[in-house]
């Protein structure tokens, strides 16, 4: 099998020259490069390399670098950090790592990423005063306080350890509390799920959400896993923009925002509560935001990834115009969700986004010891909270009925 990976360069590209996207033929997209069975047409706008497979084109979503790290012989044709394109022996096992990437056969058109320029929107005063206030120094202590922990491993201590800290801060932002339990192989973990309730008539549902659990997938059993990327980072956006939905007392919609347990074993806690969504909730459930790694600094430009599907969309374009509104982010965008936990949303049809820093350089530091705060950018993360706390503050004080 032979594929075809083509370079718009830049200057053809402002010269709006014909490319196979526009054509409508099935292509898959990684920025400039596009890849596709068919030959790039015979003209300027193209720079174009044919690849011939040995084994089996595959596509790779990973955490990291967590695919390379447990498959070093792989060959890789395309490294874009999150995503691989590479050729894999026919017949030949991978070795796994649950929860920390995915390997699907590669078909056209099945990878979808590239940049996002968001439109900005009139600013709501009240919005930009709320996620302003976010502090890059208080989202560092509270990292730095969950991190602090040994290992917040789903079914161990340290995880229950970091709950109390939650839920007092998720308490302090006006919360209604509750630790919805669920079983993990022999044993059982939580979700802290924290709600706040609207006064519409009949309201909306919004879920924002993250994984507060960690791993250590170098050091074996018992070994100390900080996770402050993978994923405190995420957790603490959860919690802030709690925090800055607080300075709103009446919500029009209501508000679920949920720290999910077992992540890294395969998503457990997300699809237990997707599992546990009764049909009214369901068909209210307008737009769920996952923060999965938040503060590595991968690029120049304080960049963000907006995960979805198709069925996103909505979702994907109410992010990108908050981060033009109210941030200095730049976007990127994919249609191929993986391995976070806004899949099992959009397996089960409900519009999910997953936000995670931008990762053209990839974090090499995610499930191992090294994954401690100063690693970290946190004006990114300030960055990427602030975007996905205006996002929620928008739907739920000031969202249509």
């Amino acid at each position: 099998m032979d594929l075809y990976l083509s370079w718009m360069d830049e200057r053809a590209a402002k010269a709006g020259r014909t490319t196979a996207a526009s054509r409508g033929e099935a292509v898959s997209r990684l920025g400039s490069l596009t890849i596709t069975r068919n030959p790039p047409p015979r003209d300027m706008s193209m720079r174009g390399t044919k690849v011939t497979a040995q084994g089996d084109f595959m596509i790779v979503a990973q955490k990291g670098r967590s695919f390379q790290r447990a498959n070093p012989d792989a060959r890789v044709i395309v490294d874009h950090g999150r995503y691989l394109l590479i050729d894999w022996p026919e017949n030949k096992e991978w070795v796994e790592e649950p929860g920390c990437f995915a390997v699907v056969p590669y078909e056209d058109g099945a990878l979808d990423m590239g940049l996002r320029k968001g439109t900005a929107r009139p600013r709501r005063s009240e919005i930009a005063d709320a996620v302003g206030a976010i502090s890059a120094d208080e989202l560092r202590l509270q990292v730095e306080r969950l991190a602090a922990i040994h290992s917040r491993h789903s079914a161990e201590a340290g995880y229950l350890e970091a709950l109390d800290i939650c839920e007092t801060i998720l308490e302090g932002a006006g919360c209604e509390l509750e630790r919805q339990e669920f079983p993990l192989g022999d044993t059982r973990s939580w979700n802290l799920v924290a709600r706040r309730r609207g006064a519409a008539a009949n309201p909306k549902l919004y879920v924002i959400g993250a994984h507060l659990d960690s791993v250590n997938h170098e050091g074996g059993d018992g070994a100390r896993a900080p996770g402050a990327d993978d994923n405190a980072t995420g957790s603490v956006t959860v919690m802030q923009a709690a925090v800055a939905l607080s300075s709103f007392a009446e919500l029009k919609h209501d508000v679920c925002l949920v720290l999910f347990g077992g992540e890294e074993q395969g998503l457990h806690g997300s699809r237990h509560f997707v599992e546990l969504l009764d049909g009214a909730d369901r068909d209210r459930l307008s737009g769920v935001v996952n923060i999965d790694m938040a503060g590595s600094r991968n690029m120049q430009e304080l960049t963000v990834l907006l995960e979805g599907a198709p069925l996103s969309q909505t979702v994907i374009d109410d992010l990108a115009d908050m981060a033009k509104t109210y941030t200095e982010l730049e976007t990127q965008v994919s249609l191929s969700p993986y391995a976070s936990d806004h899949v099992p949303f959009i397996d089960k049809g409900i519009p999910a986004v997953l936000t995670i820093e931008g990762a053209d350089g990839a974090y090499p530091h995610e499930h191992t010891a090294r994954d401690i705060s100063s690693n970290l950018d946190f004006e990114l993360h300030r960055q990427i909270t602030m975007m996905d706390a205006a996002w929620l503050i928008e739907k739920a004080a000031f969202g249509e009925d």
